[in-house]
């Protein structure tokens, strides 16, 4: 008896040293040799199976009943599969996870809610509390818990295991000629998930497409009402079909009411990048519009203090919503693309998406 005991006590030495010295050599350089947790690997199951593995061409022939039995127990233990998937949710999206899920925030900002259980944040090596998330760490739904996970602004998330989005997902683009990798990809992904913009027809967004006055004052409307209503159920007009926005414009104060006497030329002529940003600036309240650079008055290159529609490109500038090319120019006059203006959008929405700058 006594023998048997002795046995399984160096057994559990011998696979236990296996299992670090393994470790040490496998690990990625940037884990701490101290902080298993810190993997996914431990977390969905892989890290003891592979120490357990590893260590089987080691394991003497009488220890090989006790390995036998580990290793059986930490495979059932284990995921059958990657189950991991990517979400990105709009503001007020939710999340829902069960015993088992982890989740991670990629970008933006949410906040936990513990409803049974506990949660752990084993980035931290921690219990997590309900409240504000960290970026980048994982939590993991421990045994008998349950949570859920909201976002206060659009944000990204990856998910494992049991996580069930309950609310408030952004399809993917699905545009022919919108690939991933464009630098407009997310802005259009974005507002096309959310139904602020769509196509020029099925499955094309024609994102070198100039964009006209009626276009503008459409997005305008649009983007208001769903920054005020949470979703956008404005309709083209039956007999000219971007005068249901224009009244809807005028109306909300978003442009003047001079606008409503503009001629079916004007209205389909391109609209030049100054009364652009005039329009949508007039499509959120002044709130929207916190001031995150030092921008002063004149500094912009191409913009002069007393231009037309000046106050509404330097508001884009300090707030972080525009910045310029390569030398902080505007192009007060140029045309403006779709593809520009669906970035300029998506920075008018989410504000972790605005840029810094400092012009003097």
């Amino acid at each position: 008896m006594r023998k048997s005991v002795l046995i399984a006590v160096i057994a559990l030495i011998v696979v236990f040293a296996l299992g670090i010295t393994i470790y040490a050599v496998t690990r990625p350089a940037d884990v701490s040799a101290d902080d298993p947790l810190a993997r996914r690997s431990y977390a969905n199951g892989e890290y003891s199976q592979t120490v357990l593995k590893d260590a089987s061409s080691s394991v003497d022939s009488s220890l090989r009943p006790i390995y036998d039995a580990a290793l059986e127990a930490a495979q059932s233990a284990a995921p059958a599969a990657d189950t991991s998937a990517r979400h990105a949710l709009t503001k007020g999206g939710s999340i829902e996870l069960s015993e088992g899920a982890s989740i991670i925030l990629v970008s933006g900002a949410a906040q936990l809610d513990v409803s049974a259980g506990a949660v752990s944040d084993v980035t931290d090596g921690a219990s997590a509390a309900d409240g504000d998330m960290t970026a980048n760490h994982r939590y993991i739904i421990c045994s008998g818990g349950k949570a859920a996970v909201s976002a206060s602004e659009r944000s990204v998330f990856v998910t494992a295991g049991g996580a069930k989005v309950a609310a408030g997902e952004i399809v993917p683009v699905n545009f022919a000629d919108v690939k991933s990798g464009d630098w407009y990809y997310d802005a259009v992904s974005y507002l096309a998930g959310i139904g602020l913009i769509g196509g020029v027809y099925d499955k094309a967004f024609a994102p070198n497409g100039t964009l006209t006055l009626a276009q503008t004052i459409t997005l305008a409307s649009s983007l208001h009402q769903y920054g005020a209503d949470g979703k956008v159920t404005l309709k083209a007009d039956g007999d000219i079909w971007y005068m249901s926005y224009v009244k809807y414009a005028v109306s909300e104060g978003i442009i003047e009411g001079s606008y409503a006497g503009k001629t079916t030329k004007e209205y389909s002529s391109p609209v030049t990048r100054a009364e652009f940003v005039h329009i949508m600036h007039g499509a959120l309240p002044d709130e929207a519009y916190t001031v995150k650079n030092s921008v002063a008055d004149g500094s912009i290159p191409d913009v002069k203090a007393a231009d037309e529609y000046a106050d509404d490109i330097y508001a884009f500038y300090r707030a972080g919503i525009l910045t310029g090319d390569k030398a902080h120019k505007f192009g007060p006059s140029g045309t403006i693309k779709r593809s520009e203006a669906a970035v300029i959008m998506a920075n008018m929405l989410d504000p972790g998406l605005r840029q810094s700058v400092t012009l003097k």
